[in-house]
């Protein structure tokens, strides 16, 4: 049985955070390394929605049947590459494991 944790994640003070970008989020994960893999954009169970998957130090767009577009890569796609520079905190547990994989909230720095 995986435990449902939630994790704030946030980019270190040190990066340069810029317009349309992510500066943090709050997602739902069994562990911290899961946590990380999991794009601000998530919505897992929106058809209509972009997603992001991490592969090998980058982030590529998956398409709704779940194939992963391996041809372009999104540099962060608002979001960073260096995931191993995140800062991660687990702040509680959710209420059922329904919530793995989700993001529960984020911040956007719109331009």
């Amino acid at each position: 049985m995986n435990k449902a944790n939630l994790y704030f994640i946030s980019r270190p003070s040190t990066d340069d955070i810029g317009y349309e970008e992510y500066d943090s989020c709050v997602v739902c994960a069994a562990s911290p390394e899961e946590a990380v893999t999991i794009h601000p954009t998530t919505r897992k169970g929106d058809p209509d929605r972009v997603n992001y998957v991490y592969v090998n130090g980058h982030w590529y767009m998956t398409y709704n049947d779940g194939r992963v577009d391996a041809y372009a890569e999104y540099g962060g796609a608002g979001w960073t590459d260096d995931i191993e520079s995140l800062v991660v905190e687990n702040i509680g547990q959710a209420q059922g494991e329904y919530m793995l994989g989700r993001v529960i909230c984020s911040s956007f720095n719109a331009g």
